[in-house]
């Protein structure tokens, strides 16, 4: 697993594939740039990534952060994998 950032995009990836029919809201994350909370604009699912699209790029040297928390528990709508494994959070 790990987390790059480029430009309006934060992608997590994780070590298998992600179920994208059941992919949690964007309510669901919280990010932070330099200290500072980001709008997240979308959220997209492909394989074993999942991309946080933002309001405002980052750039080189920003530190940032990403939380995410499944309010719901073990539900539907988390980030899991297709068998329903929630991923840790």
């Amino acid at each position: 697993t790990g987390a790059v950032a480029n430009g309006m995009v934060v992608t997590l990836s994780y070590d298998q594939a992600l179920d994208s029919q059941h992919a949690p809201t964007t309510a669901a994350f919280g990010v932070s740039v330099n200290g500072v909370a980001r709008s997240i604009d979308t959220l997209a699912i492909t394989g074993n990534q999942l991309a946080l699209t933002l309001v405002v790029p980052v750039v080189a040297g920003d530190v940032v952060k990403v939380s995410y928390l499944d309010r719901t528990g073990n539900d539907g709508y988390a980030v899991q994998d297709w068998a329903g494994n929630d991923a840790a959070q």
